[in-house]
């Protein structure tokens, strides 16, 4: 008798310890998982921030005419500006916007669509799991200018632009899944934030 009972016993620990170590590994699947989506996330980031820090401060290099401002349009979620932003002689127009054409490509329901027109070429749309663009300017003295449209653009000497990216497709958390008749209660996003203040030498 006391043999089963040890028997039983050491059957009841075991299953305790299995059922532990199938947790800990499920956890430990579901913290690589998310780790993955944050370093696709901060390469996504990392990816824009290069190209639009680029492109603002090549903002009005190389225009000849003094009285002509670089900025053609300063939104709170548009830019559009000029500058020789090749560095060949001949002046462009760049033109940064979010919208949600197309935004039914990715997962996130909440994501835009961010996009990059260089002259009279077709946008080059980014796919990046971008939810937010906020642009600020900035006068003389460091002054924010709060009224946007801008309409004097010539006034404008720096720009604030700050970015909010999630990642593209849902990371599904099975310790939720009490939740999974509602689509979005079972699942997270990794997200980055990043904000700078960029002084082109040229703008005026």
């Amino acid at each position: 008798m006391n043999q089963i009972h040890d028997i039983l016993g050491s059957i009841i620990i075991g299953g305790i310890v299995l059922l532990m170590l199938i947790t800990f590994n499920g956890n430990v699947m579901q913290s690589a998982g998310v780790q993955t989506f944050k370093t696709i996330v901060q390469g996504n980031l990392t990816t824009v921030t290069d190209i639009l820090e680029f492109d603002l401060r090549k903002m009005g290099y190389r225009i000849s005419v003094t009285q002509d401002s670089s900025i053609i349009l300063a939104d709170s979620t548009r830019i559009r500006f000029k500058g020789d932003i090749d560095d060949n002689g001949i002046m462009d127009t760049v033109w940064y916007y979010i919208d949600t054409a197309k935004a039914y490509l990715t997962n996130n329901p909440r994501d835009r669509v961010l996009h990059r027109k260089l002259n009279s070429e077709a946008p080059v749309n980014m796919y990046v799991g971008m939810i937010g663009l906020k642009i600020q300017y900035y006068g003389n003295n460091d002054s924010p200018i709060n009224n946007t449209p801008v309409s004097a653009t010539g006034s404008i000497k720096s720009v604030k632009v700050a970015l909010r990216i999630e990642s593209t497709d849902r990371f599904f958390d099975t310790r939720k899944s009490q939740f999974i008749s509602n689509p979005f209660n079972d699942t997270t996003y990794a997200g980055a934030y990043w904000e700078r203040k960029i002084k082109p030498q040229n703008t005026r």
